[in-house]
């Protein structure tokens, strides 16, 4: 029994002098382990601002942020306030007060000893300073807003009846392909998202895609365009391997899908960017159909007979090549299942002849009326009310931009809030231009807006633009402008993105450039960028050479 007692108390011994010298610790390495906080501190904030970084990097490609990251920073920014809360507290400064060899205010080093052994052992446990993601963001799916924004759209009467008989065909299911044609400058892309966009209000569709083809069409940037429209990364080099990929994505959606492929010049095979066909299916099950058609009538029986045995593989041949020919044909002819294309063109031989569209799905965007454009001009120019002495201007400027809305706006804009004297300038140069085609009007209201631009640093960023070409990426832009020295009263990468990003928005509201199909992305017409293009060899600009 002694001995029982004897060990129990040695025990008890054993734990009170851990105690004891714990508790007594909090007094004596008080200070050690106010520095062990602040270190600690130091190490989380590192940690949070090398992720926020990240985190900054990529917002300005507006992607998304992982809900795991957001959490853990809003954690850090917890604690870290929570432990500098401790390291200022005013206690602190009680602690240094002493008398003799015993310091005063023993219970103030007592309780603030006890708290950073607390705070050392919580940070020892969840290292959030460790920790490290595979992945800070995600790509998001542009929005129908965002992908088919038709910023300051105007509809039009004489368009209405059009747009009409579009959407009929879009509802049509017998309908797999659908064309738009106009001249350029027209407005066929406009009218087109903004078809697009009733579309998707009334649940036409679960997913609609554009893609900006040009004049030189390139494969694997018009793959690209579908692909991040459709939430996907291409890490794939060759064409056939990346259509592979959109085809089996697109092929998801379950038959609910429209893709606008906008500015054909020439045909295309649909197919080399991964739109799915008709034939998409294993051709082995295709023939395994026919040969079960053939048994169907009976032409199995024949074979079991030697006398009609040599005939009977001659005709399932011949039917088989037939069948194979009416897939080609399908192929050739639009027959896209599970989804639905609207191309739109200059050209109605592309649409119809080469692109196999049936004229009755094809629809022509034409000019607008004389009334309409008047109203239009003085909309944009900022003239809302009857005003004589800017009416007669604005009927000659509407006239010469001959119901094309391209030139329309951008000589609106060009004008908004000028004086009548700048009007009748314009005027008077129109006169003097004495325009034959329709094209030359655009030209010079393109050239107008071009230089009504407030200042030269602008002009500049237009241009490069223009060299860039349709849907470049903007922080190619800003590469660009750094490099050239376009930029004015700039010296560091984030502030060129956000200038960058200031101008781009102003060109667009002088309408020489457009809204893109991503939000990391600018857009520019076709007829803007030959024009810019023109200015900038006349000008020989550095950039251009």
């Amino acid at each position: 029994m002694d001995a029982i007692v004897s060990t129990a108390t040695e025990n008890a011994l054993q734990i009170g002098g851990g105690a004891i010298k714990r508790h007594v610790g909090y007094f004596f390495n008080y200070n050690e382990k106010f520095e062990e906080v602040k270190h600690y501190i130091e190490m989380l904030s590192n940690a949070r601002k090398r992720v926020q970084n990240e985190v900054t990097d990529v917002e300005m490609n507006a992607e998304e942020i992982e809900d795991d990251v957001q959490q853990w920073l809003k954690q850090v920014d917890e604690k870290i306030k929570k432990y500098k809360s401790f390291i200022h507290d005013e206690c602190h400064a009680k602690t240094r007060c002493s008398f003799g060899f015993f310091p005063n205010n023993l219970q103030w080093r007592y309780r603030l000893g006890s708290n950073a052994t607390k705070m050392i052992e919580e940070i020892k446990i969840e290292e959030l300073w460790n920790k490290r993601f595979d992945k800070v963001s995600y790509r998001v799916r542009p929005s129908i807003d965002s992908a088919f924004a038709n910023t300051g759209y105007e509809s039009f009467v004489s368009r209405t009846k059009t747009m009409e008989m579009i959407m009929e065909a879009l509802k049509d299911s017998k309908v797999n392909m659908i064309g738009v044609y106009g001249v350029g400058g027209v407005g066929k892309t406009t009218v087109v998202k903004e078809v697009a966009k009733k579309a998707q209000e009334k649940k036409l569709f679960n997913m609609v895609i554009i893609a900006n083809i040009t004049r030189n069409p390139d494969i694997k940037k018009i793959q690209g365009q579908i692909a991040e429209m459709l939430g996907m990364r291409l890490e794939e080099e060759t064409e056939i391997v990346r259509a592979n990929r959109i085809r089996k994505r697109i092929k998801k959606e379950k038959e609910n899908t429209l893709i606008i492929l906008d500015d054909l010049w020439d045909g295309l095979d649909l197919n080399r960017l991964g739109i799915p066909s008709s034939d998409d299916d294993d051709d082995d099950d295709r023939s395994q159909t026919v040969v079960k058609d053939i048994s169907d009538f009976g032409y199995n029986k024949m074979e079991n007979q030697e006398l009609f045995s040599v005939n009977f593989k001659m005709m399932k041949k011949d039917m088989l090549f037939a069948d194979f020919n009416k897939m080609k044909k399908e192929k050739l002819s639009g027959d896209h299942k599970g989804c639905k294309i609207l191309l739109t063109s200059r050209s109605k031989e592309v649409i119809c002849n080469q692109m196999d569209v049936s004229e009755t799905s094809t629809f022509l965007v034409g000019v607008i009326d004389e009334k309409e454009a008047e109203t239009l001009l003085k909309k944009v120019a900022g003239i809302h009310v009857t005003n004589s002495m800017f009416d007669a201007n604005a009927i000659e400027i509407a006239k010469m931009c001959a119901g094309l809305p391209i030139a329309l706006v951008s000589i609106g804009r060009a004008l908004k809030n000028k004086s009548y004297f700048v009007w009748e300038d314009v005027c008077r140069q129109i006169k003097r231009q004495s325009f034959i085609e329709a094209q030359e009007s655009i030209e010079f209201s393109i050239k107008l807006s071009y230089d009504h631009l407030k200042n030269e640093e602008l002009k500049r960023i237009f241009l490069q633009c223009a060299r860039m070409g349709s849907d470049a990426l903007i922080m190619d832009l800003v590469k660009f402008c750094i490099g050239l020295g376009l930029l004015q009263g700039v010296h560091t990468i984030r502030d060129a993105r956000y200038r960058v990003n200031v101008l781009i928005e102003e060109l667009k509201e002088s309408s020489l450039l457009v809204e893109s199909y991503s939000t990391d992305r600018y857009n520019i017409h076709d007829i803007v960028r030959d024009v810019a293009l023109s200015i900038s060899s006349k000008q020989k600009h550095v950039f251009f050479l």
